[in-house]
């Protein structure tokens, strides 16, 4: 029998963006998972389109890294979190349904090559994969 998983995206502080199949089914292997994406306790952060994401718990106080693309996602969907100045540090995990991760994967691709070229000055080549 196949074990259930949850379909995720994540987005790390080095701008890369990718899928994992998270387990479901067994609420102790899911937690493991999440806390070593994250690489602590984890914090819920509900999202629109019944997504969420999860973040670690104690990052700033832990000095992780900011994370520019999970924090421009963050300030575009979620009006309170743009205002509040808040930003994300460490890597960020979001899961929802495969429509709205199909959307917010799409919305990220864009971000990143937008964050690329403002930070590098370097946009994308013809035939250059995008992650």
């Amino acid at each position: 029998m196949k074990a259930k998983t949850k379909r995720s995206i994540i987005v790390t502080t080095k701008g890369e963006i990718f899928w994992e199949d998270i387990p479901s089914s067994d609420s102790t292997k899911s937690l493991q998972r999440l806390q070593a994406i994250v690489g602590g306790f984890i914090e819920y952060i509900r999202l629109p389109r019944g997504m969420h994401a999860f973040v670690n718990e104690n990052g700033k106080l832990e000095n992780l890294p900011v994370n520019p693309l999970a924090t421009t996602l963050l300030r575009r969907i979620v009006p309170v979190f743009a205002m509040a100045g808040d930003f994300i540090v460490g890597n960020m995990i979001i899961q929802g349904s495969s429509k709205s991760l199909a959307s917010i994967h799409s919305d990220l691709v864009s971000m990143k090559m937008e964050i690329d070229f403002i930070l590098h000055g370097k946009g994308v080549k013809e035939g250059e994969k995008i992650v």
